[in-house]
């Protein structure tokens, strides 16, 4: 599903829910379960397909095949987390895709947070209203990162665990410009409440906001369709990798 549009939602009643089509159970069941759990690279492709589970065709349940091969040849792979001696750092990527619904024009967000430079929460999912400009679908993609970023670092410190300020990186210089001018823009005077809710946590030393180039920007794997090259280099910034080959590399080091 490299670089492809989604289609729009099929409207002509006669065409969707072949019943002898498990597409909800798919989609809805085994996709959505191994991206919960493990695969965060399947997060954007499963979001995607979810749209339509209630008006799905034979074109939509074909692209879900094509998933489910992808998985196949990499059944393998998920998340592999290593032992370290250094304090936790907990990070984020922020990124959004505006207005890629074709039905709707809302835009997409998608976050990912890292702890030690392993993928340990993420979200990919279509924002819940319209927004004009990249620069506010980037702003509301920031909130909702730090949203959980926050809650991140006070389960950690329920746990007695002990964290370094949590940097959050984002590919949108304007979205930057207005979280540090505390939500003064005309271009985004809606969702200024955003940019302040992320600026009252930078001044209180909890996260601080970074730019990082799109290419780097690891959030780009749950939040759009990707050549295979750009996929795979992204996805082992996830730290998505062969758990065999881990288990037996740490095998050997024991």
């Amino acid at each position: 599903m490299h670089n492809e549009r989604m289609p729009p939602i099929e409207t002509d009643k006669t065409q969707v829910n072949n019943a002898s089509l498990p597409y909800r159970e798919i989609v809805g069941g085994s996709l959505q379960y191994l991206v919960a759990c493990t695969r965060p690279d399947m997060a954007s492709v499963v979001r995607c397909l979810g749209q339509y589970n209630g008006a799905y065709t034979r074109e939509n349940f074909a692209m879900a095949k094509r998933a489910v091969r992808y998985l196949l040849g990499t059944k393998t792979f998920g998340l592999v987390y290593r032992p370290t001696d250094t304090m936790p750092l907990l990070i984020a990527f922020a990124d959004a895709d505006h207005a890629m619904c074709a039905d709707t024009s809302r835009s997409n967000t998608g976050f990912v947070l890292q702890l030690n430079g392993c993928g340990w929460m993420w979200k990919s999912k279509q924002q819940s209203r319209v927004t004009t400009n990249t620069c506010a679908s980037e702003l509301v993609t920031a909130c909702d990162c730090v949203d959980n970023l926050v809650w991140a670092r006070q389960l950690l410190a329920e746990l007695l665990v002990k964290t370094e300020v949590s940097t959050v990186h984002c590919d949108n210089q304007s979205a930057l410009h207005v979280i540090a001018n505390r939500g003064n823009s005309k271009k985004v005077q809606r969702f200024a409440k955003e940019a302040r809710m992320i600026a009252e946590f930078v001044d209180e030393g909890a996260v601080q906001m970074k730019y990082v180039s799109t290419t780097e920007n690891v959030a780009d794997i749950i939040t759009k369709a990707l050549g295979p090259q750009r996929f795979e280099y992204l996805r082992d910034k996830l730290n998505l990798e062969d758990v065999v080959s881990a288990w037996n590399g740490a095998q050997r080091i024991d």
